[in-house]
This record gives C-alpha cells, sequence and structure tokens, in this order.
C-alpha cells in the first residue's frame, strides 16, 4: 500500500539545475517517500500493473531498467500477461496444454500468425485461428495429438477424406491454392500443405487450428508473411519478435508483398490500429534502424524482442543456433548465412536454427 501523505504543500521541483536533486528529495518526503527509495518503492503493485496495461513493449522494457524496484514489479507483471498458456487455454485443457508444448520441443514448430500478435500485444481476437507452422517430417506427431485432443480434420477440396490417408500419402500435398494465398499473403511457394482441425465447444463455439507445413524451414515462411506485424514466432523457449519497435510501439507494418492479393491481410490489421508502409521506392515514413534495407539480422540479434517461456521438467531442446536473414533493397527476406548475390523471392538457403537463445545480443545497447 501506499504511504499516507503527509501535511504541508509540496515544494514544486526547481527550474534551475543545480537545485533540481534537493528540491525532488524535499517532495519525497513531503509525500513520506523514505531518503534511497523511489516511488517504485511504495507504489501499489496493482497500480503499477494497471499502468503497465497502458505501455508498449518498448516502454515496459525501458521501465524496467529504472531501479530495482520498478525491475521486480515489471517482471511480475510481465511474468502474469505474457504466458502462452493465455493463448493455449482457449484451445486446449491445461493437461493437453503440457503435451503440446513437449510435442513443440520435440518437433520445433512455431506458433505464429495473429496467435503471436496477440501474446505480444497482450490482447485477444474474437474467433481468432491457432497457426502452427511445422516441417513435413514432424507433421503425424501434431496430427495425431490433435486427433486425440477431440479435434476433427476438416479437408480441403483438394485433399483425401482421411487425415492418415493425408499422411501417408504425400503427393497429395500441392502448393496451396490461391484462395488460401488470398487468405494468409504468404508467396505460396515456401508453404506444402494446411492441414485444418477443428472443435465444436459445449458453447456452440468453433475453434479451428491449422498446421502450415513448410516446403523449407519454417521461419523462411514467417519471413513471406505479407507484413511485418505477423514475423514473430512462439517456439518451445521463448517468443520472439523480429520487428517489435515497428510493429509493437510505433504500430506500423511494413508490406514485404508487392502484389494485390494481400490486400484483406492489410485492412484486417489496419481495423486493428496498425498503420500499413510500402517501403518502395522511398517512404515518406522513416523507418526504424531494425528494418534497414541490405541488414543482416538474426533470430537471437539485438533488434529482436526476446521473452524466455519458463521450461517444463523433462523437456529439453537440441538445437541452439540463430536463423539468418537478409533484407534487400525491395524489403524481401532472404535466409541464409550469406547475402545472395542478386536477391530473388525464393532465394531461401539451407541453415540451422534455433529461435530460443536470448544471449546473443546486447542488453546495455537495446532494452529488449
Amino acid at each position: 500500500m501506499m504511504k499516507k501523505q503527509t501535511s504541508g504543500v509540496i515544494p514544486p521541483i526547481s527550474n534551475s539545475t543545480g537545485d533540481n536533486l534537493s528540491s525532488l528529495s524535499q517532495s519525497m518526503q513531503a509525500l513520506g517517500i523514505e531518503e534511497g527509495r523511489t516511488l517504485f518503492n511504495v507504489i501499489d503493485s496493482d497500480v503499477l500493473g494497471y499502468i503497465c496495461i497502458f505501455l508498449t513493449g518498448l516502454e515496459l522494457c525501458l521501465l524496467r531498467r529504472v531501479c530495482k524496484a520498478s525491475l521486480t514489479m515489471v517482471d511480475q507483471y510481465m511474468r502474469r500477461v505474457f504466458s502462452v498458456d493465455r493463448i493455449l487455454t482457449r484451445f486446449f485443457t491445461p493437461e493437453e496444454i503440457i503435451e503440446f508444448r513437449h510435442i513443440q520441443a520435440e518437433t520445433d514448430f512455431v506458433i505464429s500468425g495473429s496467435a503471436a500478435v496477440q501474446f505480444f500485444e497482450r490482447i485477444s481476437y474474437p474467433n481468432s485461428d491457432l497457426d502452427l507452422y511445422i516441417d513435413e517430417q514432424q507433421m503425424e506427431k501434431l496430427a495425431l495429438f490433435m486427433e486425440k485432443s477431440g479435434y476433427a480434420f476438416k479437408k480441403t477440396p483438394s485433399q483425401p477424406d482421411n487425415m492418415l490417408t493425408v499422411l501417408q500419402q504425400r503427393d497429395t500435398w500441392v502448393t496451396i491454392s490461391g484462395e488460401e494465398q488470398d487468405e494468409y499473403g504468404w508467396d505460396g511457394q515456401s508453404i506444402m500443405t494446411v492441414l485444418s482441425f477443428e472443435k465444436q465447444l459445449p458453447t456452440g463455439q468453433i475453434r479451428k487450428v491449422q498446421a502450415i507445413v513448410s516446403t523449407c524451414e519454417v521461419i523462411a515462411t514467417v519471413l513471406a508473411f505479407h507484413s511485418t506485424v505477423v514475423m514473430n514466432i512462439i517456439t518451445y523457449q521463448s517468443a520472439i519478435s523480429f520487428f517489435p519497435v515497428s510493429s509493437f510501439h510505433r504500430y506500423h507494418t511494413i508490406v514485404t508483398a508487392s502484389n494485390e492479393k494481400v490486400a484483406a491481410c492489410l485492412d484486417k490489421y489496419r481495423a486493428r490500429g496498425w498503420k500499413a508502409i510500402r517501403p518502395w521506392p522511398t517512404s515518406s515514413i522513416p523507418l526504424h534502424q531494425e528494418c534497414m534495407k541490405g541488414m543482416a539480422r538474426r533470430t537471437t540479434d539485438r533488434w529482436c524482442w526476446t521473452i524466455p517461456l519458463p521450461p517444463l521438467k523433462g523437456c529439453t531442446v537440441a538445437r541452439n543456433l540463430g536463423a539468418c536473414w537478409y533484407i534487400s533493397p525491395l524489403f524481401k527476406m532472404h535466409c541464409g548465412e550469406r547475402e545472395p548475390p542478386i536477391f530473388q523471392e525464393a532465394a531461401f538457403r539451407d541453415y540451422d536454427y534455433n529461435y530460443g537463445n536470448s544471449n546473443d545480443y546486447d542488453n546495455d545497447d537495446y532494452p529488449w
């Protein structure tokens, strides 16, 4: 609880730089704040939690650095709101969430799309889906878990009726249709197929989970999205936003697709409060440094916002490398350890990847 204010007038802060500290000290004493303590030592944690609701991710990270008391209180708030269980509870029971995360640790699939946006934005979009991005070799384990959790496979016109048949006959896994490309803003070349699962709740609501099977590493698929606001991932180890200042502080989404098929996707995020910016040939709005063209980026670099997630007992993750990508002159994302000699939209290269190591950036240089 906050200390009761003492009687008397609070001395105003002097305009003189030399008198500022002494005036501030007198003001804090008048408020009943002891010497050597800060406002965060006496403010109620519930009050600070309410204040944090109105702060952006960058502002939260800066607030952590004010003092030890603010660090403790903001960390408590962040552990509460940045919870993967908050996202998964809409789709699974507590027991199923544990099994889900164990499978995620084993197979390296990631949560992305609007679910990851909701995680970083600390918000919930009604009737939103859960999008999982997974390698084709790992799909069977995830599909069997979905069936066990009460989800029914919902085929597309190009897929067999039975899920096991789909899993066994990979020659039926074709590049997604034009209609699906319009819906998700994908380039189509990085997606092998989409397996959809649905479950009806006792309330009559429908929960939908989509497993997007990549033709390449899943990071390359995420980097092929329509714009940067959805270029975020949630892995077993951590949640990572690739363009956090643009996406969750300035509320800009940099358009990375040059076709008109992504208009509906951009309109959806405009309605949610983001401003779509097309960076070619030039943008009247200056881009943040995280978006500089020709820049080499990595999932563990200082520009990424990485939030560690609590580990599960008995769960281990083998890989511990960061994926690389380059931003082309036309603001296309190209994966690989080296900059390609020419920029092509499908110039994805093989690379090792892991998304959870947050020790590769300088906390003193950037607040994440």
